[in-house]
């Protein structure tokens, strides 16, 4: 990468599988990768780092990507958030009218992931 800012990506996956799939695709295109396994986990991580890019779950075990996108709202904080799903009840307009800049249905393919990601990431540095 060039001498500007690496960007910040969270990945909040609960199936281990896929949550190092993400990851390893998103670390192929040279961002700064943080991985959280739960709601709660990458809630801790958002207080705690300075994040670019949400990339969430729309359904973990300790509740699902939408409430973590309230949290970080009502929190003052902003940022991009791309929401991944695999229900076909949730499609692009319901999940952004629940909060998510994005959306993509599971399973995304690497350069799916990969365009969102630097859509999102280029047009919140604009």
């Amino acid at each position: 990468m060039s001498k500007s800012k690496q960007s910040t990506i969270l990945v909040v996956e609960d199936d281990p599988t896929l949550l190092e799939f993400l990851v390893d695709t998103l670390k192929a295109q040279d961002f700064l990768v943080l991985a959280a396994a739960s709601g709660n986990q990458a809630w801790q991580m958002i207080q705690t780092s300075a994040i670019d890019l949400l990339v969430t779950d729309s359904a973990m075990p300790d509740g699902n990507g939408f409430q973590l996108i309230r949290q970080i709202e009502q929190s003052g904080r902003a940022m991009p958030v791309l929401v991944l799903s695999g229900y076909l009840s949730l499609d692009e307009k319901s999940a952004k009218k629940r909060g998510a800049t994005a959306y993509l249905r599971k399973p995304a393919t690497p350069s799916e992931l990969v365009s969102a990601v630097k859509s999102l990431i280029g047009s919140h540095a604009a």
